[in-house]
């Protein structure tokens, strides 16, 4: 998924970021960030909880931080 229809499924379940980051105790601005830069901003437990409250695979959601190509040499 992409953060758009990320963001849109927390909303249409009436979600906030921010109580996801209270749950977490994290910042608001950290759960923004992973939903919108999850490949710059890892945090698997904030994924799953995001992926959690919106009734998905944490590896659907974040399918490319989940199925990142191993670049690493043999």
């Amino acid at each position: 998924m992409n953060p758009l229809e990320i963001q849109y499924e927390l909303k249409k379940r009436g979600i906030t970021q921010a109580s996801i980051a209270r749950e977490l105790e994290v910042s608001e601005n950290h759960v923004s960030a992973v939903i919108r830069m999850p490949d710059k901003r890892q945090s698997a437990r904030v994924m799953r909880a995001v992926a959690d409250k919106i009734g998905q695979d944490p590896r659907l959601v974040f399918f490319s931080q989940y199925h990142k190509k191993d670049t690493r040499s043999a």
